[in-house]
This record gives structure tokens, C-alpha cells and sequence, in this order.
């Protein structure tokens, strides 16, 4: 949605700057929605999410997971024409 919104301001997400200034936007989009869903549908706050994350990105099926959804991220931001 954020990438048709600066394609439709007609800003070129293959700019290096723009494209750092949509990839800073949509993180911090990203966390406040994470963080309040979170906290609000089960009661976590963020800190404890990563601390858990950090303590269990060992485990193979726990890191497994996150190397594919950092996959997918860059995925969805390459199909946003955001350069990698």
C-alpha cells in the first residue's frame, strides 16, 4: 500500500534516497503495527518478543522460519521496485 501511495506521489523507489527514506517509513510501520498487535491480541510486549526470538533463533526450526520470512520481506520489496 506505502509503494503505491510514493508511486502515485511519482517518487522513484529505485532512487537510492527515496528508496532508504520508504525502507525507514515502512519499518517503522511495520514495528508500531507488530508492537501493538502484540501487545494487544496476546498480551506481549516488544522486548520480550525479541529477547525470545534472540533465545530461540538457535533452534533450527526457529531460524529456519526467519531466514524465510526476511526472504519474503525482501521479496515483497523488490515486487514494491524497491532495488536490493
Amino acid at each position: 500500500e506505502m509503494a503505491k501511495e510514493y508511486k502515485a506521489a511519482g517518487k522513484d523507489l529505485k532512487d537510492p534516497q527515496v528508496s532508504q527514506h520508504y525502507q525507514l517509513e515502512a519499518s517503522s510501520e511495520a514495528n508500531d503495527a507488530a508492537e501493538e498487535r502484540l501487545k494487544n491480541e496476546m498480551g506481549i510486549v516488544m522486548s520480550d518478543f525479541r529477547a525470545a526470538v534472540d533465545r530461540h533463533s538457535r533452534v533450527p526450526a526457529v531460524g529456519q522460519t526467519l531466514g524465510m520470512l526476511q526472504i519474503k520481506q525482501q521479496q515483497e520489496l523488490m515486487a514494491a521496485g524497491v532495488p536490493m
